[in-house]
């Protein structure tokens, strides 16, 4: 796998995509001025972000390292961007709609290792919602 740095994120020059079915774990949610949502994921689905987070262990090098995934709660980014979500929807429902514990199938994207300041970690974003 060819490693690309893109300023403060370093990722795989291929992209990482997974296709995903998933359980609501928080709805949509803002922190530090990005959009966010926490989803329940298959234990399969865990070992393979696990895997991947992995393969990139080497390049999280700062003392406090942030985790996306505890245990099967994967926390990922909601593409947002003048007030409205940039991510493909197919389904009848907007990604603000969905509830804690509705189930909705998608893909994500591995997006890289962010570094900032002491801190670092992986970083996921929603791709699409089928």
């Amino acid at each position: 796998m060819e490693i690309i740095k893109k300023g403060t994120i370093i990722t795989s020059k291929e992209p990482i995509r997974i296709s995903i079915q998933c359980k609501v774990g928080q709805q949509m949610y803002t922190k530090n001025n990005k959009k966010y949502m926490d989803l329940e994921i298959s234990k399969s689905d865990a070992k393979k972000i696990t895997g991947i987070h992995e393969q990139f262990k080497n390049y999280m090098t700062k003392p406090n390292v942030i985790n996306t995934l505890e245990d099967n709660i994967l926390k990922i980014k909601i593409p947002f961007l003048r007030n409205r979500v940039i991510c493909k929807i197919k389904s009848d429902k907007i990604i603000q709609d969905y509830k804690k514990n509705e189930n909705f199938k998608g893909n994500i994207l591995f997006c890289g290792i962010w570094t900032i300041g002491e801190y670092c970690g992986p970083s996921w974003k929603l791709e699409s919602v089928d």
